[in-house]
């Protein structure tokens, strides 16, 4: 695999784009051979590099006579294209400097006259075979004789790919079926210079829920995009790799790289669009997730609670980095990506005991007829613990006084978990009790930028706002 960096288009070409590049394609775990950073035996690989090399291959075309010199202005052009709509013809080249004197037209250009170099296009039809789509043909009145150096001495695209894919000696072009006009240009090229054409694959397009071209409208839509959001590269790549090709059988859906490397093939691309499905790829983050080893897990997090001002930002002390570990932990299951952590963490940071009575979601829980008994006893002896009191109720001291709790009213199950779970954390679900009581308790101790309540003040304050 090569990286080739294709910056003829020198208005839109920056080397922060370049660097966005690389640093994407190694975040999703795909690596080169050869390329600008590493070398090899085909340098250089970015084409503003290769000008020298494009034009040599221009002359030699034009010396034989199977291209040649274009003085045409734009304008002349636009009006051969309007002229051609309005009489209902494809907007095509006329051909008009096709028949021009090389001799003449090369004194024209030697004396200052702009000229693009255009490649001579056979009469007959250019056919090649695509690995997805089978034997393609296109009419060459269709591709007419295209551009390949401007007059401006910049190459342009189907022909400078086909220079280097000859010379790199690729042997497999894969990309989208967008691709596909390009094609005939480009298997011109190749003829014209008595190179072997390469197997072609265009993949099919991906579509958005609304079966519409993907697009910025549709939400994330760059690599970038779904790392800020915290999909992690396995999730991605994986997701992707399904996108228009099925594994032998059908069913299975989640594969490591090395699986996917040896499962995929291209005849088990289809021509028909993707759906890009934000649910599956959320679905397969979630797995993924679930996966990733704690560590690592807990440095990707880190930013997205630095960006909401709940940790403070640069390194965190040892007991701190402990206590966030758990947070992590604790969360993780409940999320599709990792800038949903913040929120999920809303729970430690955010208590608010009266939206929490207000909210609708509540309202089956604090109407069961056990809950106000429950809340109430809660209440009474957490306020008389002497370890919630000291902040340093531990999960087996909270087991016995909700064992108490049920003793005493008789709730049981969800009647009695749901309402103590509901004043602790403002829902009457998420996670287990042993897991949550130890980061309210260690939390309320620790210098945060959003103070965290310990469970006597969480019980205060609801029992405050429930009028116990």
């Amino acid at each position: 695999m090569i990286l080739r960096i294709e910056d003829t288009d020198l208005e839109r070409s920056e080397a922060r784009y370049e660097d966005q590049l690389i640093d994407d394609l190694k975040w999703l775990g795909i690596d080169w051979d050869e390329g600008p950073d590493v070398g090899g035996p085909y340098p250089p690989y970015r084409q503003s590099d290769r000008l020298e090399i494009y034009r040599e291959y221009a002359d030699r075309l034009i010396a034989e006579g199977k291209a040649y010199v274009c003085f045409c202005t734009e304008d002349e052009l636009q009006r051969e294209r309007d002229r051609a709509m309005k009489e209902d013809r494809q907007p095509i080249y006329s051909g008009k400097c096709r028949a021009l004197d090389p001799a003449q037209a090369q004194a024209r250009r030697a004396g200052g006259e702009l000229a693009a170099i255009r490649l001579r296009i056979p009469e007959r039809p250019i056919r090649f075979h695509d690995i997805v789509h089978g034997d393609v043909e296109f009419s060459n009145e269709v591709v007419s004789d295209p551009v390949i150096i401007r007059s401006t001495g910049i190459p342009v695209y189907n022909y400078v790919v086909v220079v280097d894919d000859a010379l790199m000696k690729i042997t497999h072009v894969i990309r989208g079926d967008d691709h596909l006009s390009n094609t005939p240009k480009q298997v011109a090229v190749y003829e014209a210079l008595n190179w072997k054409v390469p197997e072609f694959a265009h993949l099919s397009t991906i579509l958005g829920a609304d079966r519409e071209r993907l697009s910025k409208r549709h939400g994330a839509t760059s690599i970038a995009n779904f790392r800020e959001m915290g999909v992690l590269p396995q999730a991605l790549s994986n997701y992707l790799a399904l996108l228009g090709w099925a594994p032998t059988g059908g069913t299975r859906e989640i594969f490591t790289p090395v699986e996917l490397t040896r499962e995929f093939t291209l005849e088990r691309v289809t021509p028909s669009p993707a759906v890009f499905d934000m649910e599956k790829l959320y679905w397969l983050n979630r797995h993924y997730i679930k996966q990733e080893p704690v560590q690592h897990l807990v440095a990707l997090a880190r930013p997205f609670f630095q960006s909401a001002g709940l940790l403070p930002v640069g390194q965190l002390d040892d007991t701190l980095s402990l206590w966030f570990d758990r947070v992590v932990q604790v969360l993780a299951p409940y999320v599709d990506r990792l800038e949903q952590l913040p929120e999920k963490a809303s729970a430690i940071f955010q208590f608010d005991p009266g939206a929490a009575l207000a909210n609708p979601d509540n309202g089956e829980v604090l109407g069961w007829p056990n809950t106000p008994a429950v809340i109430a006893r809660f209440t009474s002896k957490i306020l008389e613990d002497e370890s919630a009191q000291a902040g340093q109720l531990a999960p087996e001291q909270f087991k016995i006084i909700v064992n108490e709790v049920k003793a005493e009213t008789g709730a049981k199950g969800k009647e009695l978990f749901h309402p103590i779970r509901l004043m602790l954390t403002g829902s009457h679900s998420g996670p287990d009790f042993d897991r949550v009581v130890p980061i309210f308790e260690e939390g309320s101790r620790l210098h945060l930028p959003k103070p965290v309540l310990g469970v006597l003040q969480r019980v205060r304050k609801f029992a405050e706002s429930y009028k116990v």
